[in-house]
Order: structure tokens, then C-alpha cells, then sequence
């Protein structure tokens, strides 16, 4: 049962930042790379945990979970990003938005995979 509440809260969770990414802005103007912003710190929250939860929830049962589910994570980012790019989103596609959510990505993957892993085996 705890797996099946897991993986509601998981996929929720993913479709809400979905919604959230996809939702069309008007008149919005064409943003300036620049990586120091609060809307960039929310970037790396928001993929912090998406990662976090994904890989404590064990929605993908395998060997491979903790690798797979960066991929995963990594292609959800890319994806909702490169969408909204497109002229039906009527949002940008913006590069400092998707180096922000690497940068989330990539510090829960160290924190909760490769640190527990470094340490278990020292």
C-alpha cells in the first residue's frame, strides 16, 4: 500500500510541474540568460525534490533504479523546456532555466545516491 500512496504522490507531483511549465503566459517577454534569479533557485528546489521523491519512492522497480531515474528526470526537464519553446505554449524556451534544473538534478542525485553509496563503501 505505501508504494501505491508513493507513487500517486510521485506522479502528481510530476504532473502538477507539468501543468505548472506548460500553462501559457501572455505577454511574456523574451527572458536574458542570467542565472543568478529567484526564479532559477526555484528551478533547482523544484528538480531537487522531483528527483528526490522519484528515487524514494521506487516508482521504477530495477537494478538500474537510481540511473534510470536521472534519465528520467533529465528527460521530463528537457522535454517541458524544449516545449515551451514552441509558438502554441506561447512561452520561451530558456538555457538558464534548464541549467538550473540540471543543477537540481544533479545535487539530489549526489546527495542521496552517490554520498550514501561513498559512504557505505569506505
Amino acid at each position: 500500500m505505501v508504494n501505491n500512496k508513493s507513487s500517486l504522490i510521485v506522479y502528481c507531483y510530476t504532473l502538477l510541474i507539468i501543468i505548472l511549465s506548460l500553462v501559457p503566459i501572455p505577454n511574456l517577454k523574451i527572458p536574458e540568460f542570467n542565472l543568478i534569479q529567484t526564479d532559477k533557485l526555484i528551478h533547482v528546489i523544484v528538480y531537487f525534490v522531483m528527483f528526490l521523491i522519484w528515487v524514494k519512492s521506487n516508482v521504477l522497480k530495477d537494478n538500474n533504479l537510481k540511473f534510470k531515474t536521472l534519465i528520467v528526470v533529465f528527460l521530463i526537464s528537457f522535454s517541458l523546456e524544449f516545449l515551451q519553446g514552441t509558438s502554441f505554449i506561447k512561452r520561451y524556451f530558456e538555457l538558464a532555466d534548464l541549467i538550473a534544473n540540471s543543477f537540481g538534478i544533479i545535487l539530489s542525485y549526489g546527495l542521496f545516491v552517490l554520498y550514501p553509496y561513498k559512504k557505505s563503501h569506505a
